[in-house]
């Protein structure tokens, strides 16, 4: 069982790509209903859209008081992708999924292979933000 409500979509066995809502948004407004989950699977990719703790159908999951938002959810993203048997991924993060996203990357550099940060604050604070940035910029 998944710690958080998952949406899948495109092609079975197409290399993962990951998709992070916005604050006050789910999974099915950012990305079914804008023709993402469709597209990205038309082009030959298997699609994952996680709810994040208290939007769409995980509105009932919420973070534990001490919980660091950002760094809490990337855990519980990571965890539910492990029990979805996804290895490696690209992950898209919109607006504040950004830094779930950025967390992701963080999390587990060995398994995200493309970060990508659409509307998201350039002024998040991300562990490690400088070593992720120069990686980006010269990936060998």
């Amino acid at each position: 069982m998944t710690i958080l409500a998952w949406q899948r979509g495109g092609t079975d066995g197409g290399p993962a790509v990951v998709l992070i809502h916005g604050w006050a948004s789910d999974g099915l407004s950012d990305f079914e209903r804008t023709g993402w989950v469709a597209g990205l699977g038309r082009a030959g990719l298997s699609v994952y859209v996680p709810d994040l703790p208290g939007h769409g159908e995980s509105a009932d999951i919420l973070l534990p008081p001490d919980a660091e938002p950002a760094a809490w959810t990337a855990s519980a993203v990571t965890a539910d992708l492990d029990r979805l048997h996804v290895g490696n991924f690209a992950v898209c993060g919109y607006a504040d999924g950004g830094t779930v996203a950025a967390h992701l990357a963080v999390r587990a550099p060995e398994r995200v292979h493309r970060l990508v940060l659409v509307g998201s604050d350039d002024r998040v604070e991300v562990p490690y933000a400088e070593e992720i940035a120069a990686v980006l910029r010269d990936p060998a």
